[in-house]
């Protein structure tokens, strides 16, 4: 799960520097803020994924416990 959530982390960095010099470099095509902007929301959705993963990791691990009441 931790190469998944860095996986996230380069997609938001790659995007945020390909929407800035998309932005502010003469040179750059237009193209490349709306490819940096998909670019971070990929990454978003990386650590989107990568949260619910570990969540559910974290409530299969977790003990079973009997509800109060029921003597087994």
């Amino acid at each position: 799960m931790n190469g998944l959530r860095n996986a996230g982390f380069v997609a938001c960095l790659l995007g945020a520097l390909a929407m800035i010099s998309g932005r502010f470099m003469p040179q750059a095509p237009h193209w490349l803020i709306y490819a940096g902007l998909s670019g971070i929301v990929f990454g978003w959705g990386l650590f989107g994924l990568s949260m619910y993963r570990r969540a559910a990791r974290a409530r299969a691990a977790a003990p079973k416990s009997v509800p109060a009441g029921i003597k087994g």
